[in-house]
């Protein structure tokens, strides 16, 4: 949990999503009932959001597992479903970037079920679903043709298909723009991006709210926070942060409370008999074990699947140089595995992503 130094500071931070004023909206609230959230914030959640609804730039440093997906797309399409008049065709009103194709899949799924709560009838609210463009999924003119069809008011992605739509098409109207969001803005930049993002803030108008969500807060952060937010309130929530050491010098790591670590010293030799072994006994839980490189990934892969003691144990891989059909199928097959499971990765889904597993290696 947060100590009061930690969190921003406001006139008001609710503790319950129902106890948010002005009120959100009826089907937001459903929404939240349904994922069994609407009666408790974390404390992200609450120090942000009434900061985000009152139209200011945020800058948020929170570890991975504390809420951040909700806590900017509810103010996002709160503004959205309050804006008066409503947006006009070919009009975007808000932008999510993420780092990787698995984190924007996974956002586009919760921004869909706060929108289709919204569009029931009974709430009378009309938001059309979200669109999600990230490489290799559709060529760009699929995405602007999918677009036209939606009336997308929020477009969600990676940083170089959203730069393609932004600054090769003249197809966005971003008169009415509300918000751009950056969703792991240290891992956009440690992966290379920060050309696109600095190409995507200056075709955007000046006069957006920007969200910039992060786990750490180095200098490349903060030299982008100041390139495209004007005065943001700072929001630093530590839950469990914890320090490392290394060659006397002190690292900050942002580590969920709930999170556990261990380790072991293995030789080199012996880390294959190690892994088999830790498989073996936890062959009944899902695992998810990373990598440093994806031909790592693919040489334990296929040495793990060949082995007679692991037969009937589902092993799944994903790393950055598989295509999207395979890495999508993967890591669908392995969060839907019941009785157990192996997942071999690399850094490709090690923020953000929401894994339902007891042990990550």
């Amino acid at each position: 949990m947060a100590s009061e130094n930690d969190v921003a500071t406001t006139s008001y931070q609710p503790k319950a999503f129902h106890d948010i004023k002005p009120p959100l909206s009826e089907g937001t609230i459903s929404a939240l009932t349904e994922m069994g959230f609407v009666s408790r914030m974390t404390p992200v959640q609450a120090a942000t959001i009434p900061l985000f609804l009152t139209h200011k730039d945020v800058c948020v440093k929170a570890a991975t597992g504390s809420g951040k997906t909700l806590t900017y797309l509810i103010p996002l399409l709160e503004m959205i479903l309050r804006s008066d008049p409503p947006k006009k065709k070919r009009e975007i009103s808000g932008i999510v970037i993420c780092p990787t194709r698995e984190l924007a899949a996974q956002v586009f799924s919760v921004c869909c079920t706060l929108v289709d709560h919204n569009n029931k009838q009974e709430f009378g609210l009309a938001c059309p679903k979200p669109l999600l463009t990230v490489g290799t999924l559709r060529s760009p003119a699929a995405d602007l043709k999918e677009w036209h069809k939606l009336n997308s008011d929020i477009v969600i992605g990676t940083p170089g298909r959203i730069e393609d739509l932004l600054c090769r098409y003249n197809e966005f109207n971003l008169s009415s723009f509300e918000c751009l969001i950056l969703d792991e803005a240290d891992l956009l930049l440690n992966m290379g991006f920060q050309a696109s993002l600095e190409s995507i803030l200056r075709a955007l108008p000046k006069w957006k709210r920007v969200g910039l969500f992060s786990a750490t807060m180095d200098s490349g952060v903060k030299r982008l926070a100041r390139a495209g937010m004007r005065n943001p309130v700072i929001v630093n929530v530590s839950v469990g942060q914890s320090s490392a050491i290394t060659k006397n010098k002190k690292y900050d790591i942002a580590t969920p409370s709930s999170l556990t670590n261990y380790y072991a010293t293995v030789e080199l030799a012996r880390k294959l008999d190690r892994l088999v072994d830790f498989i073996r006994v936890h062959k009944d839980e899902q695992l998810v074990v990373f990598f440093v490189a994806g031909a790592c990934v693919e040489f334990y892969g296929l040495a793990l699947k060949s082995l007679e003691e692991l037969k009937g144990i589902e092993i799944e891989t994903i790393h950055g140089k598989m295509n999207q059909k395979r890495r999508s199928l993967s890591l669908e097959n392995f969060l839907k595995s019941k009785n157990g499971g192996v997942l071999l990765c690399t850094d490709v889904v090690s923020r953000g992503i929401d894994f339902d597993v007891k042990w990550g290696k």
